[in-house]
Formats: structure tokens, sequence, C-alpha cells
């Protein structure tokens, strides 16, 4: 008689305990995982969950790119040169030339916005780098300068920036240049913290996802750096290109009752805040003013620019009013805390040969603003290396 044949399960013993283990186990921790879900609906799965968090506004690391300007950017300009400029980002988010010196005598951290980021301006004519430079001159001593402007970067967002980036990165001085900035947050948003303009608390929507795309971006760059920066590039290229140059469409033609003197209120404890803050990790801080074209009567160019501050009622007049008030809280703070001012506002002509719109520099511009800082910051420099 023959013998019946074993089944696979039957000559394999362990493989078939082994797989209804691995069976067993699979159904449970379901069923475990169903059950803690009824359980715990609505409550919150830990006390500290990071569903929110402060912006650290800058740009994307290792970002480089060649601007060019649009016909509709044209249009609110009076001076700007049509060309190529290059824009290149460190890894630390900073514009380059920025580290260059692994072993600096000084550093110097610049703030601020669009006016100080200058990306309309060729590299080697951006004041931040040229300042260092013409330090270096004047004391013979290696001295590194961080381009930290992004456009539309506002008092808090320094604030931020310097505790969470700066501070323990042996910095000697802290240059913050805000003020218009500070004013759009009101016309847009009434104040700094709304979470979906320019404002400093964003919200996660989902943190595993996107805590999961963050690991696999740093796989990525890891093991092919430069195919993921070209691939990034050319995302931000067609992104830019097929969205509106405007990121407050939309937000716009509401009527809102804007509460400036609140503002100004803000505004000058911000300043305070970021003056103490400096002097508390034994920092120099210098503030300055922001130069700009607001004399009546506007260029038609310049006018032009300033349609969208219409739509909230808010005319030219009424609009270097609010300016030169927000001006004289950055002089007056100064006085008040003893803090060096670097008073760009009366320094650089109000000319479209140095600004191409309201306030942005061109190369002379920014040639002139480097050289105006530098006079104010040699003789801190000096004391500064002096204590070294």
């Amino acid at each position: 008689m023959q013998k019946k044949q074993k089944g696979l399960f039957e000559r394999n013993n362990f493989l078939t305990l082994l797989l209804i283990v691995f069976f067993s186990g699979t159904v449970l921790t379901i069923l475990l995982e169903y059950t803690l879900t009824i359980l715990n609906a609505g409550k919150p799965t830990s006390s500290i969950e990071p569903n929110r968090y402060l912006i650290i506004r800058e740009h994307e690391p290792n970002f480089n790119t060649i601007v060019q300007q649009s016909d509709e950017f044209i249009k609110e300009t009076d001076s700007l040169k049509v060309r190529g400029v290059p824009f290149e980002v460190d890894e630390e988010s900073y514009i380059k030339p920025s580290r260059l010196h692994k072993k600096a005598k000084l550093n110097i951290y610049f703030l601020g916005g669009s006016t100080t980021e200058n990306i309309q301006v060729l590299p080697e004519f951006r004041f931040p780098f040229l300042v260092g430079r013409h330090l270096e001159k004047r004391t013979n001593v290696q001295i590194n300068t961080f381009n930290g402007g992004v456009g539309g970067s506002h008092s808090v967002n320094a604030i931020i920036n310097l505790f969470a980036k700066i501070v323990d990165k042996n910095p000697d001085i802290v240059v913050l240049k805000n003020v218009w900035n500070d004013m759009a947050m009101y016309f847009l948003a009434n104040g700094y913290r709304n979470t979906s303009i320019r404002g400093v608390l964003g919200e996660l929507k989902n943190t595993n996802r996107i805590n999961s795309l963050r690991a696999f971006k740093n796989l990525v760059y890891s093991i092919v750096p430069n195919i993921y920066i070209s691939l990034i590039n050319l995302k931000n290229l067609i992104y830019r290109e097929q969205s509106s140059t405007d990121e407050h469409a939309g937000k716009r033609n509401i009527n809102k009752d804007l509460d400036w003197n609140n503002f100004y209120i803000e505004f000058e404890r911000n300043l305070r805040l970021f003056i103490a803050m400096s002097k508390i990790w034994e920092i120099k801080p210098i503030l300055m003013t922001q130069a700009n074209r607001l004399q009546l009567p506007l260029p038609p160019e310049l006018n032009w620019s300033l349609r969208h501050i219409k739509k909230y009622g808010v005319y030219p007049e009424e609009l270097i009013e609010i300016y030169n008030n927000a001006t004289k809280i950055i002089r007056k703070v100064a006085t008040e805390t003893e803090t060096t001012l670097i008073d760009l506002e009366n320094l650089i002509p109000k000319s479209k040969i140095y600004m191409y719109d309201i306030m942005h520099y061109t190369d002379e511009g920014s040639i002139l603003a480097a050289k105006e800082i530098t006079k104010k910051l040699t003789p801190i420099v000096e004391e500064i290396l002096q204590k070294k």
C-alpha cells in the first residue's frame, strides 16, 4: 500500500508555526489598534503633539537660480535693469557670497526683507556682502557677513531667526532693517499672527505625512545631492512661472478697520525685544531705517506700484504719513536704548539712480548703502576687535 505523501505544511513544521504566529499577531495587532481607536476617539494622542510651530522665514537651502524680470514687474519700476541676476543660497539659507572664511575674526548678520535681500542687485554689489569687504580693508582682519534678508520678512521673523539660527553661531553684530513689511502685516492680516499670510504661527495638518516626506527628501539628498538640488530648482522655476507673482491675491479688496495705533505699539515693542535679546546674548544690535522714494508727487510707475494699497482705501498721502511715523519709532527706540542707528532714509537720495521703485536698490543704491553702513560700523568693529 502506497504511503500518503505529507503536505507542504506537514513537511515544514517550523515554517507552519512561524506563519501561524505571524498571521495571529497581525490579526491581534489590527484588532487592538481598532479597539484603541474607538476608546481614544476625541482624545489627544499626546499633551505635546507638535501641531503648531513658529515659522523661520528663510530661503531654501542650497537654492540657486537666475532671476528674470517679468513684464508685469517691470511696469512697477522706472530704472530697473532688465537682465539675468544670479541668486544663490548656502546650506544655512543665507544668500551667497556668505561664509568666506572658516575662522573669521568677526561675524555680522543682516536681517530684513527684500531691501536687505536685494534680489535684483548683482551678488558682488549686495550691501551685506560689500560691507564685509570694506570692513576687511579698513581693519585688515577676516570678517564674515551673512545676508539673512528674505522678501516679505518683518520684525517678528527677525526675532525668531535671531534666537533660532544666530545666537549660537558666535555673532558679534546683528543689523535689522524692517518697516515696510511690518506695515504690510496690518494691511494684509491686521497683525502678525495670521497663519496664512506671512504670519509667524504655522499649523501642521498631517504631521506623520510631513515627517515621512521630510525623511524621504533627506534620504534622496544624501544619495544624489546634485540631482536633488536640480529638481528643487526646476520645481521652483515651474511654480514661479505658473503662479501669480502677487502672493496676496484674494486677500485684498477687503474692507478692514486698520488699527494703526496698535501697529505703532507692536512695532516699537518688537524693536525693543530684538535689541534686548541681542544684548542678553552679548551681540551688538544695530537698527537701520529704510531708504525710500515715498515723496509727492510720485512718478507714474511708482504710483502704479501702490495700486494694491489703494484698494484698502489708503492713498499715498496717508501711506507716507504711516511710514514716516514708523520710521520715527525706529529713531526713538535707537535713542532711548542707546542703540546705534544707521539712518539710510536720510543718507540715500530719493532718486531712481539708487532705487528702481519706491524702496528697492539698484546696483548703485546698494553700493552707496554699503559705504554708509561701513562708515557707521567701522568704529564699532574696531572696538569689538580690541576687546578680543
